[in-house]
């Protein structure tokens, strides 16, 4: 997934998402079968759920942040186009 720098999410969603992430990888390797092998089902693991969920925040935030852009500079061709 890809954000707008000018949107000023990348960061605060890359830690997020490695959070995200991390927390469903441990979850997984808490799972052990009776030999001892770690188990992966193959289950839906809730990262797309996640990702959608990201990408509607981000969304959110872009349009609050072209706002602003748009009031602070009304007459520059850029703010106008988005």
């Amino acid at each position: 997934m890809a954000f707008d720098p000018l949107s000023s999410q990348g960061m605060m969603t890359a830690l997020e998402m490695g959070y995200c992430v991390g927390m469903l990888l441990g979850t997984h390797l808490l799972k052990r079968g009776a030999d001892g092998e770690y188990l992966y089902n193959g289950e839906d693991t809730g990262l797309e759920q996640i990702y959608h969920r990201i990408r509607e925040e981000y969304n959110v935030h872009r349009a609050f942040y072209y706002s602003l852009g748009k009031t602070r500079f009304p007459n520059e061709q850029f703010w106008q186009s988005v």
